[in-house]
């Protein structure tokens, strides 16, 4: 896509350097209009339909986020305007959220992601404190039909972490969470079989395995590792 639009673009130039006489006027208005819409202060943090005023950079929620780890929940989603959402509140509280815009859901990404949006669990959890998360911010006005019972048969335990809260979220800081998760060494890991063109990982340590993208291949391993493998946990993974 990136190579014909080049090239149609290359051909625009020529044709206006050729051309540009004929329409001195509709190219000065254009290249105006240009310059108004990068120049303009438009403050859009504060009438976007997305989110409101309450998550601009002044406010609490941004004073609270910035600078720390999140994860948004529901996490797996098929809605890229909830995508939207979560990285326009990134791009004005300056939180580092692991909840981006993506049209593909790689396996383990989504077996996480659904085990944390379906369940709320301690287990759940453990796994996004292991792979550093400060925060877990709950969309409750996104929730599905299936995952509100859910939320809300945890709520009450969840308590004890909330630090912020209004009608469309609730953050829940995970340190004020009675949930802790060591990380283990990567000379920590077994391989117990082969299953096919497939390799059977067990964690049989007391620790998480955590696996950031660009750690995922392992020389002393030889597999592309998944996100996080927890306690007593098996993974198959593929061969390289």
């Amino acid at each position: 896509m990136y190579i014909p639009f080049a090239i149609f673009v290359a051909y625009g130039v020529v044709y206006l350097q050729k051309y540009a006489t004929k329409f001195n006027g509709l190219l000065i208005g254009a290249i105006l209009l240009i310059l108004f819409e990068n120049l303009q202060g438009f403050p859009y943090d504060t009438r976007s339909v997305v989110f409101t005023n309450s998550y601009s950079r002044e406010s609490s929620y941004a004073k609270l986020v910035s600078g720390k780890v999140t994860v948004h929940s529901p996490l797996v989603y098929f809605d890229q305007r909830v995508a939207g959402r979560y990285l326009n509140m990134a791009v004005l509280s300056g939180e580092r959220t692991v909840s981006g815009y993506s049209g593909y859901y790689p396996q383990d990404w989504a077996r996480l992601g659904l085990e944390v949006d379906n369940t709320y669990s301690e287990a759940a959890l453990k796994k996004i404190v292991a792979l550093g998360a400060d925060y877990l911010i709950v969309h409750t006005d996104l929730l599905g039909d299936v995952q509100k019972p859910v939320y809300l048969s945890r709520s009450e335990w969840l308590s004890q972490g909330v630090v912020f809260k209004d009608d469309r979220l609730v953050v829940y800081d995970l340190k004020k969470l009675p949930i802790s998760a060591q990380r283990c060494t990567n000379s920590q890991i077994k391989i117990i079989g082969i299953a096919g063109y497939k390799k059977v990982v067990e964690n049989t340590e007391n620790c998480y395995f955590t696996y950031p993208f660009e750690q995922r291949y392992v020389n002393s391993v030889g597999v592309r590792m998944p996100l996080v493998v927890a306690p007593a946990e098996k993974y198959i993974v593929p061969l390289d």
